[in-house]
C-alpha cells in the first residue's frame, strides 16, 4: 500500500496541467476560470460523504482516513471547475459577451432566467441571462447561449 500513497495527490495535481495550459493559452477567460475554480474547489469539502463508504483514497498525511477531508479533493475540484468552465469556449473560440436589451426582449429568450441572480454563485461568477456566447458558430452550436430553463 505504501507505494501507492501519493497516487491521489499525483492524479489530482495532474489536472492542474491542462488548467495551467488553458489559463496561459486563453487569456480572455482567465477571470471566469479563476472565479469558477475557486467556487468549485469548495466541493472538495463534500469528501466526508464518500469516505470511507464509497472510497478510501490514500491521502496526504492520511487526512481522508482521519478527518474525511483531504487536500487532494480541493485540488481536483479546483482544476476540473476551471477546465469545465472555459474548455468548450476555448475550443470553439467563443466568448461570453453581454446581450443587448433588444436581444433580451426577443421571444427566443422568454424562458431565460431573470437578470437578478437565481443563486449566489450566479452573481459571483458574473453569469446570468444577460450574457451569451459569441463566436463563429454561436447560433448553431448546441448550448451556445448561457440560459436557465425552469
Amino acid at each position: 500500500m505504501r507505494e501507492y500513497h501519493y497516487v491521489w495527490l499525483i492524479w489530482s495535481s495532474a489536472f492542474l496541467l491542462p488548467w495551467i495550459a488553458l489559463f496561459l493559452v486563453v487569456p480572455g477567460h482567465r477571470i471566469v476560470m479563476w472565479r469558477t475554480s475557486w467556487a468549485t474547489s469548495l466541493f472538495g469539502a463534500t469528501e466526508p460523504i464518500f469516505v470511507p463508504e464509497y472510497w478510501n483514497p490514500p491521502s496526504l498525511f492520511d487526512l481522508a482516513q482521519r478527518t474525511g477531508i483531504d487536500i487532494e479533493s480541493f485540488i481536483f475540484c479546483f482544476a476540473i471547475g476551471g477546465i469545465g468552465a472555459v474548455l468548450y469556449n476555448a475550443l470553439t473560440k467563443q466568448d461570453l459577451v453581454p446581450m443587448s436589451e433588444v436581444e433580451k426582449g426577443l421571444s427566443l429568450h422568454r424562458f431565460d432566467a431573470p437578470d437578478e441572480p437565481c443563486f449566489p454563485g450566479h452573481l459571483f461568477l458574473g453569469l446570468g441571462s444577460g450574457f451569451r456566447i459569441r463566436g463563429p458558430r454561436a447560433g448553431a452550436a448546441l448550448g451556445a447561449r448561457v440560459q436557465l430553463y425552469f
